[in-house]
Parts: structure tokens; C-alpha cells; sequence
């Protein structure tokens, strides 16, 4: 599905809307383009106009997709009558440039028609080497069915190969019973492994939260006797303020006691002296 842009040389510009109808895939060429540009306007016609697409001429054996061309492309569509030239130098190089690329884009053009050649024929012989392997295993597996039609019919054959069904059920059976009972040891060893694994753990833990315990224990022993020792050092330290205490009362009073006796004595010796005059 294609809708492209003409715009015409000279001036002026339509739309054209390109769509494959047919069950089967087809790919668009420019032949196709060439159509619906006629039956969109009939006074083109590509014996007097060509088509061209990014400076290359668009032949009409070329496809849309390998000429480059997508959704929304703009298609440049000019007259190949040449209008009578200017006289000047100028108007001859430019109509001998025009030449040049128009001779430049038959090549081009070519080169991809050669191209687009070689691709279809690739395609062509990958095809038909697909055919042929399709056909030689077709013929192959019709080889085999035939055999084994032949082989079934014969009732010496038929029986053997019961028998080998037979055997063969027989067999994957016991290899399935065999690989569940394998499955069933290997998830009980994992079970076990598991479980050893857990009473470590558990084992582990028990014995960190012993250990937490004896520590706890300890550090409480331990402040236990730092506090003994603390009410033990205060309790001397109060014993000698006691005793300090007490010596100091008793020095008070001794010297209370001797300031007594020495005030005495004086008092006796002045009773004396008085006496004595």
C-alpha cells in the first residue's frame, strides 16, 4: 500500500494511491505506478514523461520497495521533449549538465535493474532448492510409509513388532518408575540435608543464646562484686570517719578535761596565797 506525491515539473502536483487487490502477494512496480498516474491524468504517458525519484529515472521493470520508494515519497514527473534552448553559453552547459545526468541515471538505473535481476534470480533457485528438499523428504516419508504398510501387513512382522511395542512400553515404564523413585531418594537426601542442616543451625543457636546467657550472667556477677566492693570501701571509708570521729571527741574532751584541772590549780594556788597573807 502506497500513497505517493507526483509533483509534475513545471508546476502543479496530485496524489496517487497505490494498493495491491489481489489474494496473492504481488509486488508493485513502476509499471503499476505508470497506470494509476494515467488514470488519474490521462495526458501523461510515459512515452513523453518519465518518473524520477531522488535524481535517478524510475524504469518500469523496477519495484517500488527496491527502487526506494515508501509511503509518502515525492515522485518528480517531467517532459522528455526538451523546449528549444536559449542561445548562450550559458543554456548549452546547462542542457549538456542535464545530459550528462540523464546519462548518469540510466546507468544507475541499470545497475539496479541488473541488480533487482540477480535478487529475482537468488530468490528464484533458493525456491526451487526448497522444492526440491520438499519433494525428496515427501518422496522419503512416502518411501516409508509404504514399508511400514508392507511390513504391517505381514502377520509374522505384526506380531514382532507387538511384541517390541509391548517391550518398549514395558521398558519406558519401568524407566519412569525407576526415574520417580530416583527423584524420591534425591528429594529425600535433600529432606535429610536439610534437616541436618536445620539442627545445626538450631544447635548454633541454642549455643549463641547459651552463650548470650553466660555472658549476661557474668557481666551481673561482675557487677555484683564491683558493688560489693564499692559498699565495702564505703563502709570502711565510714568506719575511719567514725573513728576519726571519735578520736576527735575524745582529744576535745581530754583537752576540756586538762583546761578543767589546769583552771583548778590555779584557783587552788591562788587560794593558797591568799591564805598564806
Amino acid at each position: 500500500m502506497y500513497e505517493v506525491e507526483i509533483k509534475v515539473r513545471g508546476g502543479g502536483s496530485f496524489e496517487v494511491f497505490l494498493c495491491n487487490t489481489t489474494k496473492r502477494f504481488k509486488e508493485l512496480t513502476v509499471e503499476d505506478l505508470w497506470d494509476k498516474v494515467q488514470q488519474e491524468k490521462e495526458r501523461y504517458n510515459s512515452e513523453n514523461y518519465r518518473l524520477l525519484f531522488e535524481g535517478s529515472i524510475l524504469d518500469e521493470d523496477d519495484s517500488l520497495y527496491e527502487s526506494g520508494i515508501r509511503n509518502g515519497s515525492v515522485i518528480i514527473l517531467e517532459s522528455v521533449r526538451r523546449e528549444p534552448s536559449l542561445s548562450g553559453t550559458l543554456c548549452i552547459r546547462r542542457n549538456s549538465m542535464d545530459r550528462l545526468a540523464d546519462f548518469d541515471a540510466v546507468a544507475l538505473s541499470r545497475r539496479r535493474r541488473q541488480a533487482v535481476a540477480l535478487s529475482r534470480r537468488r530468490r528464484q533457485a533458493v525456491a526451487l532448492s526448497r522444492r526440491r528438499r520438499h519433494a525428496v523428504a515427501l518422496s522419503r516419508r512416502r518411501r516409508q510409509a509404504v514399508a511400514l504398510s508392507r511390513r504391517r501387513r505381514h502377520p509374522v512382522a505384526l506380531s514382532r513388532r507387538r511384541r517390541q511395542a509391548v517391550a518398549l512400553i514395558r521398558r519406558r515404564r519401568q524407566a519412569v518408575a525407576l526415574s520417580r523413585r530416583r527423584r524420591q531418594a534425591v528429594a529425600l537426601i535433600r529432606r535429610r540435608r536439610q534437616a541436618v542442616a536445620l539442627s545445626r543451625r538450631r544447635r548454633q543457636a541454642v549455643a549463641l543464646i547459651r552463650r548470650r546467657r553466660q555472658a549476661v550472667a557474668l557481666s551481673r556477677r561482675r557487677r555484683q562484686a564491683v558493688a560489693l566492693i564499692r559498699r565495702r570501701r564505703q563502709a570502711v571509708a565510714l568506719s575511719r570517719r567514725r573513728r576519726q570521729a571519735v578520736a576527735l571527741i575524745r582529744r576535745r574532751r581530754q583537752a576540756v578535761a586538762l583546761s578543767r584541772r589546769r583552771r583548778q590549780a590555779v584557783a587552788l594556788s591562788r587560794r593558797r596565797r591568799q591564805s598564806s597573807l
